[in-house]
């Protein structure tokens, strides 16, 4: 499954796959990191 997990740096970023993809995949597991992990991904920067 971690091979099907994805993060994104950025809300655009995300978009821009979303845009590309969004007729493709069925399912698709989107991660993100707890705040206090140290990883920035955009869903801790946009809290």
């Amino acid at each position: 499954m971690k091979k099907d997990l994805l993060f994104f740096e950025t809300p655009e970023t995300f978009r821009e796959w979303l845009a590309q993809n969004h007729n493709q995949k069925e399912v698709q597991w989107v991660g993100y990191y707890k705040v206090d992990s140290g990883n920035n991904d955009f869903f801790n920067r946009h809290k």
